[in-house]
């Protein structure tokens, strides 16, 4: 699994078209910038591009199969919101990329900024999966990565250990739980702009490079379900990742993201997460109810035993069979009206699954 066939929009500083890293893989491009071409002259969108799918024998991309088409919104003065905007409506709308990658962020706000709107609109309408840097500061998750139907990207080294810098939430104002995973970025190696021969790659680390290394795991899994939505594609990235031990869900979504597991995991719950903030000044019973939709794509069905952390989570079953080919509904109750004000982060798991 390559992701042969599945069109990845990056939107950032532009690329290398010189790099042999990337000779063929871009056949779309376009520039939304006041610059005169395409060129990347911070670096930052090549080395971002070539961890998706560059081409190099021992630096290869996570989709070395994919086709990317680059959207050059940024300078080395930073990205405008118009060229964000006109970016991810080209790449959604006419280039109808299945994955779009989104390694760039400005602070969050507690109202709804047009590009939030943008990922949440365009994942709607066209099904894009919008993959967004998490940022770089442990304190705040940055946008778009706040959005709702972002795939929100934070970041690990090689020991799988959170980066001191990973961006972190609750997400400002709801308290929402942001990021969604965690991938690679620290001292990652890809193509460096205009480098060449024992030049031409460099090492950079932040959620910038964890983001692409997620893009790239979401265009394998496109290749194997072509017909999935990037919202099913999230939920499948999300649902099979590895959880990092003595990490809060406000530090590492669901955890670190795993493509093996995600190709085999037959199971999907949608939504995949269930969560409620009850203001500490707020009134009301302090109960939240919502649905589980697990869904099976595999050809027989398959026993959860499923089970809830902590006392304020309560399940309408304990056992689910998922039928081959169907889905299965399991209600969650959020129980808070006896304990202390609080956020409460229940973490719902498949447990086992049998045949």
């Amino acid at each position: 699994m390559t992701g042969k066939g599945v069109t990845v929009a990056v939107l950032d500083s532009g690329y290398d078209p010189d790099h042999p890293d990337l000779k063929g893989v871009v056949p779309q491009e376009k520039n939304f910038t006041d610059e005169p071409d395409i060129r990347d002259n911070t670096g930052h969108g090549t080395h971002v591009a070539s961890i998706i799918a560059g081409a190099d024998a021992k630096y290869r991309g996570i989709a070395p199969g994919a086709k990317l088409a680059v959207a050059k919104a940024g300078t080395a003065f930073g990205l405008t919101e118009s060229a964000i905007l006109a970016g991810m409506e080209w790449a959604a709308a006419e280039v109808k990329a299945k994955i779009v990658n989104l390694s760039f962020g400005a602070p969050d706000t507690l109202d709804l900024d047009p590009v939030e709107q943008a990922v949440n609109t365009l994942s709607q309408r066209y099904g894009t999966l919008f993959v967004a840097a998490s940022g770089n500061r442990s304190t705040t998750v940055t946008s778009p990565g706040s959005a709702d139907a972002a795939l929100t990207v934070g970041s690990v080294d090689h020991q799988d250990r959170i980066a001191a810098s990973s961006g972190s939430g609750p997400r400002e104002g709801d308290h929402a739980i942001k990021p969604d995973i965690t991938a690679p970025g620290v001292g990652i190696v890809a193509a460096k702009a205009g480098g060449a021969g024992t030049e031409a790659h460099v090492a950079m680390s932040g959620t910038s490079m964890a983001a692409p290394h997620v893009a790239g795991a979401a265009a394998i899994l496109a290749q194997l379900h072509p017909d999935w939505t990037g919202q099913r594609l999230k939920a499948a990235l999300t649902g099979s990742a590895t959880p990092l031990p003595g990490l809060t869900p406000y530090r590492q979504g669901t955890g670190r993201v795993d493509v093996v597991r995600a190709l085999a995991q037959q199971v999907v719950a949608v939504p995949e997460r269930v969560w409620a903030y009850f203001p500490s000044d707020g009134t009301g019973e302090r109960v939240s109810t919502g649905t589980v939709t697990y869904d099976n794509a595999g050809d027989a069905p398959v026993d959860l035993d499923l089970t809830a952390d902590g006392e304020v989570v309560r399940l309408s079953a304990r056992r689910l069979q998922v039928p081959a080919k169907g889905q299965a509904t399991v209600t969650v109750t959020i129980d808070a009206k006896d304990r202390r004000p609080a956020i409460t982060w229940p973490r719902l798991s498949p447990g086992r699954a049998t045949r």
